[in-house]
């Protein structure tokens, strides 16, 4: 009952009956989902029906109980500016863009405003935030946003759109991706061909597993300038998440051809080779992005550095592999995510030891919960002897990755260097049914049936699959 009487309310909104809208609000029964909703709602049908007074002063008075939400200050901002109280509406957009809350899209509305008003410091600074917390964002030029994003404070339409637009990003980030596709298909029929809405109808099928329908829509949106470079990023996902990875890898081959200045793209195509094993054509992606990136001490650099590092190790080739990991641990020191991976790799070579295991140790203080660095310090520990202490970090690691295979292996041999071989066969067992290749089969097969032996010890193939 409840989304019905919300589908008379858009219905009756965008056929601009707004009595009918309003009276359909009332109806909507009492609860924590709609006490959150119905007064931002009821404002912007104040709104439109010239009570722009009762709209503002019903929102602040509500604003109290929802104190530092991103979405009250966010849409009493865009009131005040519809009215044409620019200076206290500033000050709620100052409130929303601090908020720890704040989603993508409120964001990118934000962004907008600043632009268009010429703060561009602020602007700008929201804008590469946004890059830091979804890297796709940062396809997507400054100057582009003004002409992609719709700016609510014009028109309350586009205003409750982004109402039914937020709530659909909350459910979709609680993977309620059913009530998420509703609540964006209501926010579709008051902003049509929206082009971040459609994207985010796209982003909800392919969370659903729906990848040719998401695809479609991803195949609607139109070009609008940078816009493009993200699409072709979300359609490159859904090419490697559907199975097709030799697709997406020609979709990003083709957009680099046609836009050559794109680091990011470089990047994305490293990944997407790496990903696939293919090593040489990885680590040439990355060379491309780290000669084209101007700064040698951004975030674009040291990942690039980085991921090159390990695509270098994987064609073993260490002395090439060890200097890029290293120059982007300069750059990133505390970064635990290449302290593993040197400490793990010097681990397993039996060099430098003692600045592998403090590496290690470092990088689990870092990242405690994190069951590959944990399984790294175990791992460690079982190399460097000591078998009954690194039981205790395997265990815990698989306690937060059960179904990894390299964990469980690592675990069943920490268990038969201590005599625990019933325990030891029980999770190279476990490691067989999450074995993906025939060589891991039959290593581990060996392992079930006689043990760990000279003969059975890890190939280096298989240890080279550092977390």
């Amino acid at each position: 009952q409840e989304l019905a009487y919300l589908m008379m309310i858009v219905k009756n909104i965008a056929n601009n009956n707004i009595d009918e809208a309003w009276k359909y609000s009332e109806n909507l029964v009492q609860s924590k989902f709609n006490d959150y909703m119905k007064p931002v709602l009821q404002s912007w049908l104040a709104i439109m029906l010239g009570n722009e007074d009762i709209a503002i002063t019903n929102l602040k008075n509500e604003i109290a109980k929802y104190e530092g939400d991103p979405l009250y200050s966010l849409h009493l901002a865009l009131l005040l500016e519809y009215v044409g109280n620019i200076e206290e509406a500033s000050n709620y957009y100052e409130q929303t863009i601090n908020s720890n809350d704040l989603t993508i899209h409120s964001a990118l509305v934000a962004i907008s405003y600043y632009y268009h008003n010429g703060d561009m410091e602020r602007a700008q600074k929201l804008y590469l935030d946004v890059g830091k917390q979804v890297r796709a964002y940062r396809a997507i030029k400054l100057e582009d946003i003004m002409s992609i994003v719709s700016r609510p404070s014009q028109n309350p339409k586009d205003a409750i759109s982004l109402i039914l637009f937020e709530l659909s990003t909350l459910l979709y980030e609680r993977n309620a991706y059913d009530s998420a596709l509703i609540y964006a298909r209501l926010a579709e029929i008051l902003s049509p061909n929206a082009p971040f809405l459609e994207i985010m109808i796209a982003d909800i099928y392919s969370a659903q597993g729906n990848y040719d329908v998401a695809a479609s829509i991803y195949g609607t949106v139109a070009d609008m300038g940078s816009l493009s470079r993200f699409v072709r990023l979300k359609e490159a996902e859904i090419l490697d998440a559907s199975g097709r990875g030799e697709e997406a890898i020609s979709l990003l081959v083709n957009a680099i051809e046609k836009d050559t200045e794109y680091v990011d793209m470089y990047v994305y195509l490293g990944d997407m080779y790496r990903k696939y094993g293919q090593y040489d054509k990885a680590t040439r992606a990355y060379s491309n992005a780290i000669k084209k990136i101007s700064n040698n001490k951004s975030d674009d650099y040291w990942y690039a550095v980085y991921a090159r590092g390990m695509t270098y190790e994987r064609l073993n080739n260490w002395p090439a592999a060890e200097k890029d990991l290293l120059s982007a641990l300069e750059l990133q020191p505390n970064n635990p995510l290449i302290l593993n991976y040197i400490g793990y790799s010097w681990v397993d070579m039996g060099i430098n030891l003692e600045r592998a295991m403090d590496m290690i140790k470092r990088a689990v203080m870092l990242r405690p919960n994190d069951g590959y660095i944990v399984d790294s310090y175990g791992w460690a520990l079982y190399r460097s002897g000591q078998f009954a202490e690194a039981i205790k970090w395997l265990e815990y690691s698989a306690e937060m990755l059960p179904y990894d295979m390299t964990i469980n292996d690592h675990l069943g041999d920490a268990y038969w260097m201590v005599g625990r071989k019933v325990e030891a066969k029980f999770q190279w067992n476990r490691a067989y049914q999450a074995s993906k290749t025939e060589k891991e089969k039959k290593y581990l097969g060996k392992k079930i049936k006689f043990g760990l032996t000279i003969e059975n010890k890890i190939p280096k193939e298989r240890e080279a699959m550092l977390h």
